[in-house]
């Protein structure tokens, strides 16, 4: 990854097998690379679990850990494959940036009035 890819994006989408619990493993992994590319310090952290029509028992408490370490509640089920929760996943984390974009607008114009 370039840092240029990173650059001035708000909001990151990690994605694991919830079949493979390997790949939580590498979820870490992104969440360096990302951290040494993107210059936001506040971006938004969301995590998807795919494959949520295999009827399968998750595994919550790695789950909790890793929301713990990336300090976020955005975390969805989703499957590729049936398209369950896809859009809600998405629309939750565009929810999330839109109201951190509009908190720091209106903290910022906030301080504008003052300077005035």
């Amino acid at each position: 990854m370039t840092r240029s890819y990173h650059r001035g994006k708000d909001a990151v989408i990690l994605v694991y097998d919830v079949e493979a619990n390997y790949t939580l493993d590498h979820l870490q992994y992104w969440v360096d690379e990302v951290l040494a590319c993107t210059d936001k310090p506040d971006i938004t952290w969301a995590i998807f679990g795919n494959k949520c029509e295999l009827e399968q028992k998750f595994d919550a408490k790695v789950l909790e850990t890793y929301r713990l370490d990336l300090d976020t509640n955005l975390f969805s089920f989703v499957s590729a494959k049936t398209g369950d929760n896809v859009r809600e996943a998405f629309e939750s984390v565009f929810a999330h940036v839109h109201r951190k974009a509009m908190a720091m607008n209106s903290g910022s114009a906030a301080r504008d009035g003052e300077s005035t």
